[in-house]
């Protein structure tokens, strides 16, 4: 099982295996903090190119990938979950979120998208551990979702994680 903790400042990823032994591994997306970071989760940013296809996570996506090249030819989004709380019903696809510089792009892109690289990161991670070659299929998936949040929000993370690759087919 790997659960995916979404926040709308910081987020992180934890795994066990079932069987073993009661062990919960935490981490942080691939190359999302520095060495000197305090907190054990990474910053919910994201850079995104102009394909809308994930580049970067956290305070190093933002620092190293897009402050660095001047964000040319990128998004950066932060504090894009807070939309979430706007949405009305799940099959909502009319959210659109501005990143910093006014750049538009669907919520439902940029969430997927940061889902997407969480889970990667945190596959890759598994399966060097187990020396085995697990898919997203393979794994049971936990998203966290605040309980103050509507059906309809829930339906729509629910829809970025099928998007994201995360789960074959909505529930």
């Amino acid at each position: 099982m790997i659960a995916i903790d979404f926040g709308t400042s910081r987020s992180a990823y934890a795994y066990g295996f079932v069987g073993g032994s009661d062990t919960i591994i935490l981490g942080v997306p691939e190359d999302s903090v520095y060495n000197t970071t305090l907190s054990v989760k990474a910053e919910t940013s994201i850079v995104l190119d102009n394909g809308g296809k994930a580049i970067g996570f956290g305070l190093r996506g933002r620092k190293d990938k897009y402050l660095a090249k001047r964000g040319e030819g990128m998004y950066l989004f932060q504090w894009f979950k807070m939309f979430l709380k706007d949405i009305k019903n799940d099959g909502d696809q009319s959210i659109i979120v501005a990143d910093h510089q006014g750049r538009q792009l669907p919520l439902l892109t940029v969430i997927s998208q940061a889902l997407s690289l969480v889970s990667r990161d945190a596959m890759k991670e598994v399966n060097t551990k187990t020396g085995k070659k697990l898919t997203a299929h393979d794994i049971y998936w936990v998203i966290t979702v605040p309980a103050i949040w509507s059906p309809a929000a829930a339906g729509f993370m629910r829809r970025a994680a099928v998007k994201a690759g995360l789960i074959p087919y909505p529930l």
